[in-house]
Parts: structure tokens; C-alpha cells; sequence
């Protein structure tokens, strides 16, 4: 569950978090300050707060109700979405305009500069600062045990009341952490060093 939490809530943000910050570089000035007013109040509440405010506030308001684990799902994506964007819109706008030109030069269409061009050179400058918030969403998601999502710490709570045994129960959940979070860290400093995503290739032609 673990896995699932953050695996979904990071593929889910990543792209909505794309779409704002396309938004956020907007020429049109209400399109601009709408997504940074939502980007911030996003960021400017605890992951907790929303977390509870999403699962207990929003059915008694709307009257839908939706399993504590679509709302952690919801509630993550829109977390990893918004700090994402800011992100992204720091790679966008770090894009030379020569380079987005010289595409244009070449008869690309506004589809294959995208494609080719745009995209690439947006996930190459951002990746570095992705990988941090990917890691930052999978230690996030013992929150969600707080509403009695499954996740790891949850299942050290169950343990923990059938045994009264905080220090090695704990200690054991945060050793867990370490064996899941080491290998993803070592994964995307590995594809961060591979030529197709690096910035400088020929910083790595010698790894």
C-alpha cells in the first residue's frame, strides 16, 4: 500500500502538476494568478490538516464520501501537484528561447516541438528536484494512517496493540522505511546520470 500511495499519487501529480504549470507561465494574467492562488493555499496547508479536512469536512459538506484510501490518493496527488508545478514552471521558463527557435527553424509543428523539444528539455531540468519530492511523497504516506489507511505504519499500529512493544516495533517500521526508500534513491541518481536525462551528457560520457 505503501508502494501504491505514492507510485499513483506521484504519476497523478506529476502530470496535473505539468498542466499548471503551463497555466502558472500563462500569458493571460487570470489564468496566471488563479493557478498560483491554488498552487499556494495547496502548499501553505500541513499535509495532515488536508489529509483530515479531506476525509472527515468534505462529505458533510458535498455528501460524497470517498474511502480513506481515494482520499489519501486525492489528497497526495494534489499535494505532489502543486509543488511540482512550481518546479516545472522554473524549467519551463529556464528553456532558451534559441532552443524552442531553432526547432521552428527546422519546420517542426507546434506537436513536435512539444513532443521533442519541449518536453524532454523540461523533464531534464526538473528531474533532479522530482526526485526529491518522489522520495519526500513516499515518507508522507504514513500519514494516511490516520485514517486508517493500510500502509506501514498502520500495520505497526495493529502490531503495536496486540504488543506493547514501541521501541523494537518502531524501530523495525523506520528500518523499513530505509530498505524501501535507499533503493528508489539509488535508481533516480541512476537515471539522473544517464545521458538522455542529464543537462551536460558529456559530464557522464566517463561513468
Amino acid at each position: 500500500m505503501t508502494f501504491f500511495l505514492t507510485l499513483v499519487s506521484c504519476a497523478l501529480g506529476a502530470m496535473l502538476g505539468l498542466v499548471i504549470a503551463i497555466g502558472l507561465s500563462s500569458q493571460h494574467w487570470s489564468t496566471r494568478h488563479s493557478m498560483t492562488v491554488v498552487v499556494e493555499l495547496i502548499r501553505a496547508c500541513p499535509p495532515l490538516v488536508l489529509l483530515i479536512w479531506a476525509y472527515y469536512l468534505m462529505p458533510a459538506m458535498t455528501g460524497i464520501g470517498l474511502s480513506s484510501t481515494s482520499t489519501t490518493i486525492i489528497v497526495f496527488t494534489a499535494i505532489f501537484a502543486a509543488f511540482s508545478a512550481d518546479i516545472f514552471r522554473g524549467s519551463i521558463e529556464s528553456i532558451p528561447r534559441a532552443t524552442l527557435d531553432s526547432g521552428r527553424a527546422l519546420g517542426m509543428s507546434k506537436q513536435l516541438l512539444i513532443r521533442r523539444i519541449f518536453v524532454p528539455e523540461v523533464f531534464r531540468r526538473s528531474f533532479p528536484s522530482v526526485n526529491s519530492l518522489i522520495v519526500s511523497t513516499l515518507k508522507m504516506s504514513s500519514l494516511a494512517s490516520v485514517i486508517a489507511v493500510q500502509e506501514l505504519t498502520y500495520s505497526a499500529q495493529l502490531i503495536l496493540a496486540q504488543r506493547p512493544r514501541p521501541f523494537e516495533i518502531y524501530t523495525a517500521t523506520a528500518a523499513a522505511y530505509c530498505l524501501v526508500i535507499f533503493p528508489i534513491v539509488f535508481i533516480l541518481r541512476w537515471v539522473e546520470r544517464q545521458h538522455w536525462c542529464s543537462l551536460n551528457p558529456t559530464s557522464h560520457a566517463g561513468r
